[in-house]
């Protein structure tokens, strides 16, 4: 499953009290977890989850949306 999470509130950069902890990629799970996105009958669904906009995609869906949002928000506003 491809999740998502996009803020659903005001575009302010918020706190966040983080703790650094090690991390080791999984690359088995990872993949496991592309093919059952890929192989989902719904393309896109969206929530609202503790604040935040959540949005549930298959894999062609997500990566569609991922490339947008990236050169959406690389392009610098004035």
């Amino acid at each position: 499953m491809a999740l998502l999470a996009i803020p659903a509130g005001p575009l302010e950069a918020p706190t966040v009290d983080t703790e650094a902890r090690p991390y080791t990629l999984n690359v088995e799970s990872a993949l496991i977890k592309k093919l059952n996105a890929a192989r989902r009958n719904i393309s896109l669904e969206i929530h609202h989850k503790r604040g935040n906009l959540v949005i549930d995609a298959d894999l062609a869906t997500f990566e569609l949306l991922k490339c947008a949002m990236l050169q959406y928000y690389s392009i610098k506003r004035t």
